[in-house]
């Protein structure tokens, strides 16, 4: 719900909404990776294929995001609506 949310509000061009939305994507990838390097330990038992695959699947979003929103003309264009 929040990201469908924060995806229209991002329409809008708001310098907040944006920076929010490069924090989410950070904080999702982090999540991700953190998440998955800890439940391995305790299942004693290595990356199976379908754990590679949640988690790439999972990563998908977030970078895109990060690739998207970091592009040159795109910033300039939330720092000029700001």
């Amino acid at each position: 719900m929040w990201l469908i949310i924060a995806s229209v509000m991002l329409l809008g061009m708001k310098q907040t909404v944006y920076t929010l939305m490069m924090a989410n994507a950070a904080v999702s990838i982090l999540w991700n990776i953190v998440s998955t390097a800890i439940e391995q330990p305790v299942m004693n038992a290595p990356l199976s294929p379908l754990t590679i695959i949640r988690v790439i699947v999972g990563l998908i979003y977030p970078i895109d995001v990060l690739i998207v929103l970091t592009r040159p003309n795109i910033k300039e264009a939330f720092q000029r609506s700001f």
